[in-house]
């Protein structure tokens, strides 16, 4: 269906419209095909953040953290101010090829940029340092949230598990269970 779209872009004339280019990006990237969304971002005439942020975003998601932090990389090179939505897709790639020293350079600039309350960065943050076993720092990233989401407890469920505090990964998971019984978001 994305496909059919994509030729109708090309045929009602819209292929040179940043905003359209952009949801073609977004779409194959979404959509798992990442060959695709890359071959639409590198033809796109101009870059926005959310051409950067929809090719950083894809990468992340479908296995390739490697490639979304060089994306990133020539982003930063070119100046183009990173977004809260690309520093999630950021943290999660620096998650997942487990660089936490990058990761906290991440954490500093999102404070720099006064991000650091916003819930889909503590989630990340949470998931990234439960991951590296600095499980009170992200108990600390948990707690600022006001309301947790399944994502983020989660995340520091498996955080303590992961990290050989079984106890506490029980005890958290009986407080989800009392807390947010008929609330999971």
């Amino acid at each position: 269906m994305g496909r059919r779209f994509h030729g109708q872009v090309f045929r009602h004339g819209f292929e040179s419209d940043v905003f359209v280019q952009n949801g073609l990006v977004a779409l194959y990237a979404k959509c798992g095909r990442i060959d695709r969304a890359r071959a639409v971002f590198d033809g796109l005439g101009e870059r926005t953040v959310v051409s950067w942020t929809s090719m950083i975003l894809g990468y992340a998601q479908n296995g390739q953290p490697l490639e979304a932090l060089r994306i990133f990389g020539l982003m930063r090179k070119l100046n183009v101010k990173p977004d809260w939505i690309v520093l999630v897709s950021v943290l999660k790639a620096y998650t997942d090829v487990e660089d936490l020293g990058q990761g906290t350079s991440v954490h500093g600039c999102l404070i720099k940029m006064g991000l650091q309350f916003e819930p889909d960065l503590l989630i990340a943050l949470t998931a990234m340092y439960a991951k590296s076993g600095q499980v009170m720092a992200a108990r600390s990233f948990f707690y600022q949230m006001q309301t947790p989401n399944v994502i983020l407890w989660n995340a520091m469920i498996s955080g303590y598990a992961k990290n050989g505090y079984a106890n506490e990964a029980v005890e958290l998971f009986q407080e989800m269970i009392t807390t947010n019984c008929n609330n999971f978001n």
